[in-house]
């Protein structure tokens, strides 16, 4: 096992974040791993964000009683259930 002081790691870290701060990249720190980033990808969190949207004014509407029983759905709708 190698042992360092952590200054001399901080230092390291230090330098290394300034100088790829200019280029606004993502950064990968990794301990005796190989570089594969798993960065998440946009399109899933707008997804995710999205569903959870959806959730909250779900929740809102049962909350505010803006809501139907199954039979109410089911005699409006049925026009298009037959």
């Amino acid at each position: 096992m190698k042992g360092e002081k952590v200054s001399v790691t901080k230092r390291h870290s230090i330098r290394f974040l300034t100088e790829h701060h200019s280029s606004k990249a993502p950064n990968l720190i990794t301990e005796n791993d190989p570089l594969s980033p798993n960065l998440p990808d946009d399109d899933l969190e707008q997804r995710r964000i999205q569903i959870l949207e959806g959730i909250a004014k779900g929740e809102a509407d049962i909350n505010a009683g803006r809501c139907f029983t199954d039979r109410e759905a089911r005699d409006r709708l049925k026009i298009w259930l037959e």
